[in-house]
């Protein structure tokens, strides 16, 4: 008796991650297609064939989705850079951080989505948990940097991102996408204690890769020359 409730408990609990990957995977082609705040939870219910209570039983919110696939998206692409750079490396940071910022600066579809959910509280959530893990890896334990003064930092440069994008695309100042790489790079390395030299290391690394961001947000990272 008991297997057999412990058989529907589980046929139950897949169907929900079954339900779960479509809502995911919907939204996450509306958003591509027609952006973040033109898309109802309404057109993602129909997209993914489902009910429309269905969402709120499985996600609270619009945003909560939205952080998923931005986390979703990110774990791609540092998936892609484990291929080169052996996981937890303060280089597969790096490179994973700038992949990031290339695409923002490349994908018109990617950078609208970005700036629209870029101050939902689950994406700031999200960022506050990168830059503790940032904290835990990658700090100079030589350097003596206050702790806090560390948190405002990191969290600093994170909240400035999405203004920086807004005025590279804008297009008011002459500033080169290789100059927002660089200065998030140094301001990264400057707050976690390293010297800024190691910046360049850092960008001729990255000169070594095809970056590109395709349909439904799909990062392409590909290694060129050695």
């Amino acid at each position: 008796m008991k297997r057999k409730v412990y058989t529907v408990n589980m046929s139950k609990s897949e169907k929900g991650k079954e339900t779960k990957a479509s809502i995911i995977s919907a939204a996450r082609e509306l958003f591509f297609e027609q952006g973040y705040h033109k898309t109802t939870t309404r057109q993602i219910a129909e997209r993914a064939n489902i009910n429309l209570g269905l969402i709120s039983y499985y996600f609270s919110s619009k945003s909560e989705i939205g952080a998923i696939i931005y986390e979703d998206i990110r774990n791609e692409m540092q998936s892609l850079i484990y291929n080169y750079h052996e996981e937890g490396t303060m280089m597969m940071f790096f490179l994973a951080m700038n992949a990031d910022l290339c695409f923002l600066l490349k994908n018109e579809a990617y950078r609208n989505f970005y700036l629209d959910i870029a101050y939902e509280e689950a994406i700031l959530s999200y960022q506050r948990s990168v830059t503790e893990m940032v904290m835990k890896r990658y700090v100079n334990e030589k350097e003596s940097i206050e702790h806090d003064e560390l948190i405002l930092s990191c969290i600093g440069i994170l909240a400035m991102k999405p203004e920086i994008i807004r005025v590279y695309t804008s297009h008011k100042y002459d500033i080169s996408s290789q100059s927002v790489i660089k200065y998030f790079t140094k301001q990264f390395l400057i707050n976690l204690g390293h010297s800024t030299d190691l910046c360049e290391d850092i960008l001729e690394e990255l000169s070594k890769y095809y970056i590109d961001i395709v349909d439904n947000f799909t990062p392409i990272i590909t290694r060129i020359r050695t």
